[in-house]
C-alpha cells in the first residue's frame, strides 16, 4: 500500500517514546499496527563517551542495552533532536527527523544587582565534564593570580571538588549539586559563566542550554568555540568564544578590563529569540507517514 501523509489528528495523538527500555520495542511495534505514531527523542550522541571516560565502561556492558537506543531510533516513526549536529549524527538511522532547539520553560525573574567590588567566574555541571573543567583551570588560576577581585564559584558533584585544590581557598566557593531551582539561584551570584568543552564527538552533539541559562540570568557567557555555541554566541555581542585554555585566559582578561562591555553583553544575549527550523531543510525531509 502506498504511504500516505497522516491526518492532523494522528500527528496530534503521536506520543514521545521515553528513555530506552527493552519493553518499549514491542510497544512501538504495537502502536504501529494500530496506526499510531511514536516519536523518539535523542538528546546526546548514541555511541561516543564523555572525555576521559573509557569507551568500554561509559556504556552498559550489556550488548542489548548498548544497542537499544540506536534500535529505538530506527524503529520509531520519527526522531526529535535538540541540535543540527545530533540531526546529522542520526541521519542514517531514521529519515524522519526534526530539530527543536532548547528553550527555557519560564523566564527567570529580574536578576538582582551584582556586587561592584568583585567579579565571580562560575560554572555548574556534572562529573561528565570533569576533563573539560580540568583543562581550563590553569587559565582560571592565572586570572585569579593577577586579579585579586576575581572569585570562582562552582556547583557540582562532590567528586569534582578536588580539582579546585590548587586555587586560593578563600576565593573559591563550592556548592554541592542540587535541584534546578538551586542551580538557577547559583547563577544569580556569578558574573561570568564559562562553558568549557573539549572537541569530542560527545561534546559536539550537546545543546546550547548552558548559554541560554547564562543569558537568561544576566551572566556573561564565555563558551568553547564548538558546535553547541557557534551559532548563538556572537563574540562581543552576545558573549565570547574560546578555542583553548590560552584563549580563555585572554578573553577573561578582556572581560575584566572592559567592565561596561561585560555588563552590556548579557542584556543583548537575554533578548535572543527562539530559532526556527529552516524551511528549506524541512522541505527536504520525507513526509511523516505510515504504511
Amino acid at each position: 500500500m502506498q504511504a500516505v501523509v497522516p491526518s492532523e489528528e494522528r500527528v496530534r495523538r503521536a506520543v514521545a517514546v521515553p528513555p530506552a527500555d527493552p519493553d518499549l520495542l514491542p510497544i512501538v511495534a504495537a502502536r504501529r499496527r494500530r496506526r499510531k505514531l511514536s516519536v523518539f527523542e535523542v538528546t546526546r550522541h548514541l555511541f561516543a563517551a564523555p572525555a576521559g571516560t573509557p569507551e568500554l565502561t561509559a556504556r552498559s556492558p550489556d550488548l542489548v542495552q548498548r544497542s537499544l537506543r540506536p534500535l529505538l531510533a530506527r524503529q520509531a516513526d520519527c526522531l526529535q533532536l535538540p541540535t543540527l549536529a545530533l540531526d546529522a549524527h542520526c541521519a542514517a538511522m531514521n529519515p524522519r527527523r526534526a530539530a527543536f532547539p532548547d528553550q527555557l520553560w519560564d523566564a527567570p525573574p529580574t536578576t538582582p544587582a551584582r556586587r561592584p567590588d568583585r567579579v565571580v567566574i562560575g560554572w555548574g555541571g556534572s562529573h561528565v565534564h570533569r576533563e573539560d573543567v580540568r583543562a581550563v583551570l590553569p587559565a582560571i588560576a592565572g586570572v585569579m593570580e593577577r586579579h585579586p577581585e576575581v572569585e570562582l564559584a562552582v556547583m557540582a558533584e562532590a567528586e569534582l571538588r578536588p580539582l579546585l585544590d590548587a586555587l586560593p581557598a578563600d576565593r573559591v566557593a563550592f556548592t554541592p549539586w542540587g535541584s534546578l531551582a538551586s542551580y538557577y539561584r547559583f547563577l544569580e551570584g556569578i558574573d561570568i559563566g564559562i562553558a568549557p568543552l573539549a572537541p569530542t564527538a560527545f561534546n559536539r552533539c550537546l545543546s546550547d542550554t548552558r548559554f541560554i541559562e547564562y543569558a537568561a540570568h544576566g551572566v556573561l557567557a564565555v563558551c568553547a568555540d564548538l558546535e553547541p555555541y557557534r551559532d548563538v554566541v556572537r563574540p562581543g555581542e552576545t558573549g565570547y568564544l574560546f578555542a583553548d585554555a590560552a584563549e580563555l585566559e585572554t578573553v577573561l582578561e578582556r572581560a575584566l578590563v572592559e567592565g561596561e562591555v561585560r555588563a552590556a553583553i548579557p542584556a543583548r544575549a537575554g533578548s535572543r529569540r527562539p530559532r526556527a527550523v529552516r524551511e528549506d531543510d524541512a522541505r527536504s525531509r520525507p513526509p511523516l507517514s505510515l504504511p
